[in-house]
C-alpha cells in the first residue's frame, strides 16, 4: 500500500487497550474513498508502518489541521476537507471507534486531496512507583504478583523502572512506644484543667467557626470543647468552664 517507505529504528506505538506495538517503517499512502457517489483520493504521509496491528488507525486531531474538521453525530461520522466537502463517512463500532472504509485506487497517481499524518508515539509505560501510588500504597510484591498474573486489564508497566522506597508509606508505618499508664493523677475533679486553643483553620465549618478550644479535666481526663469564631472568644468560654466547675461546688485551683 506504500508509494513510498523508508525503514525506521523501532518506535513504540500506543494501541486501543492500553496495548502496545512496534513500528518498523515510516512512508506514504494514497487511498480512494466512496462518498455519496463520488469517488475522492487522499495522500496519507509520514504514516507508520506497524506489522503487528491488524487494523488501519487514523487520527481525528491529525485530520483537524490546515483547515479540514470532522462531524460525529448518532453513531455516524463524516469527514469534511478543506472546501467544505464530506469526502467519507463512517460509523462508531465498539471501543469508541469509527470505521472507514477506504480502498487502494486503481491509479496512484490520482490525487485529489493531500493530507499530512502520523500516529503519535505513545509514552513509555508508567513505573513501578507511579502505580504504587495509583494502587493506595500497595507493596510493590503485590504489585509484582498482579502483574505477573495479568489480574488486572491495562496494568501496563515498565519493568526495568527502579521500586523506590515510599516516603509516606515509611511515615505511616513508624510506631511509637505507648506512653506509661500508670500515671498517676493526685488532682481532684476540677482542681486542674489543662487547656488548648487550636486555630484557625483554613476553611470555615458550616456554622462559620475557625478556631476551637479544648478543656481536659486533669483527674477524670473528662474532655469539653467549644468551637469558636474568632479567637478573642476563647476567654469567655473559659469563665464559663469554670463557673460551670464552682456551680457543682469543685474547687478549680489551676489551668
Amino acid at each position: 500500500m506504500f508509494l513510498q517507505h523508508e525503514k525506521i529504528n523501532d518506535i513504540t506505538i500506543g494501541g486501543v487497550g492500553q496495548k502496545t506495538a512496534r513500528a518498523c517503517g515510516r512512508g506514504t499512502v494514497v487511498l480512494e474513498l466512496h462518498c455519496t457517489s463520488h469517488i475522492y483520493h487522499i495522500q496519507l504521509q509520514n504514516i507508520l508502518h506497524v506489522p503487528e496491528t491488524k487494523n488501519n488507525l487514523i487520527s481525528l486531531s491529525r485530520w483537524e489541521t490546515n483547515g479540514r474538521h470532522y462531524v460525529g453525530k448518532e453513531g455516524k461520522l463524516n469527514l469534511i476537507a478543506q472546501h467544505g466537502t464530506c469526502i467519507a463517512q463512517g460509523y462508531k463500532i465498539m471501543n469508541n471507534l469509527y470505521k472507514l472504509c477506504l480502498y487502494i485506487p486503481a491509479h496512484k497517481n490520482a490525487i485529489q486531496d493531500h493530507i499530512e499524518h502520523a500516529f503519535a508515539t505513545a509514552q513509555s509505560p508508567p513505573s513501578w512507583e507511579t502505580w504504587h501510588r495509583r494502587f493506595g500504597h500497595i507493596s510493590y510484591s503485590g504489585l509484582q504478583w498482579m502483574h505477573d498474573l495479568d489480574l488486572v486489564e491495562g496494568f501496563t508497566v515498565n519493568t526495568n523502572s527502579s521500586k523506590p522506597n515510599c516516603v509516606a508509606c515509611t511515615e505511616a508505618k513508624q510506631t511509637v512506644k505507648l506512653f506509661n499508664n500508670d500515671v498517676i493523677h493526685n488532682s481532684e475533679p476540677g482542681e486542674l484543667t489543662h487547656i488548648d486553643l487550636w486555630g484557625k483553620y483554613p476553611i470555615a465549618s458550616i456554622h462559620g467557626n475557625i478556631y476551637y478550644i479544648l478543656m481536659v479535666d486533669d483527674s477524670t481526663r473528662y474532655i469539653t470543647v467549644e468551637f469558636l469564631k474568632l479567637k478573642s472568644q476563647a476567654v469567655k468560654h473559659v469563665q464559663n468552664y469554670l463557673t460551670y466547675l464552682s456551680a457543682r461546688n469543685k474547687n478549680p485551683c489551676a489551668i
